[in-house]
């Protein structure tokens, strides 16, 4: 039984994979770019896990002398010594074994594929790296705008200053990140390098005072705006987006920015 564990969850992991990839959600857990390398590795450990399982038949199906004495000392060796004689133990090592294969069948093919919440990034600190906002990033200077999202609004304050983004509207959706101001709150979303576990936010900062009376921290909405002067006047955030809308949505089915 234990011997079967490991190529029995490794062909968990393989369909989950290729699942996850055919139904374009495997961008949850990994940047797009790597979805073809990742199909691939998959395709081949399942071939390197399968023919491993053949190998293994075939050399239970060969014959033994002496099997009754061949499987005593093959138990002996994989439980060790002495627990033969205890069949609570034994009982309990199957049922973990179980619980295991499971555990992984649940987790990777049952449960329905979702992204990071965003109340896991309030724990993370907000990009402000020049090389992580612009990885990527289309012509910021002079380019159109019309289709930017909140990583290349930020890119565009972060390499151009104040001046590149001053009376530009913008249309964008994200969920709020409260970055510690009562009057400013940033619209964010979680920016994915390689994988969601690298996933950070990154965001614009936008004028609303005490936006927390109004609105809930990690909530999704809807903003249209245009940039200027923060009129608190505060020197941490110089410009900010001062919202003609802010409107609450559902979150979408891709949340990340890459």
């Amino acid at each position: 039984m234990a011997r079967w564990i490991g190529p029995l969850l490794a062909l968990v992991a393989v369909v989950a994979t290729l699942w996850l990839a055919a139904t374009g959600k495997l961008s949850l857990y990994i940047h797009p770019r790597y979805t073809v390398f990742a199909v691939v590795m998959a395709v081949l450990g399942g071939v390197a896990v399968l023919g491993g399982c053949v190998v293994m038949l075939r050399r239970d199906a060969r014959p033994h002398h002496h099997e009754g004495e061949h499987t005593h000392a093959h138990d002996a060796d994989e439980i060790g010594p002495g627990l033969l004689r205890r069949p609570r133990l034994l009982r309990s090592l199957t049922v973990g074994r179980v619980l295991i294969v499971v555990g992984a069948l649940t987790a990777l093919l049952v449960l329905p594929p979702a992204a990071l919440t965003s109340a896991t990034a309030q724990s993370r600190a907000l990009a402000t790296s020049a090389d992580a906002l612009t990885a990527g990033s289309p012509q910021l200077v002079g380019g159109d705008t019309s289709q930017f999202s909140v990583k290349d609004w930020a890119s565009l304050l972060r390499s151009g200053g104040e001046s590149a983004v001053a009376g530009k509207t913008v249309e964008v959706s994200g969920y709020l990140l409260d970055n510690g101001d009562a009057d400013v709150v940033y619209v964010a979303r979680l920016m994915v390098t390689c994988c969601a576990v690298d996933a950070q936010p990154v965001g614009i900062p936008v004028y609303l005072p005490d936006w927390a009376k109004d609105h809930k921290v990690n909530s999704w909405v809807k903003l249209t705006g245009r940039f200027q002067q923060n009129p608190s006047g505060s020197g941490a955030v110089p410009v900010v987006v001062v919202p003609a809308e802010l409107a609450s949505i559902a979150e979408p089915d891709q949340p990340y920015v890459y």
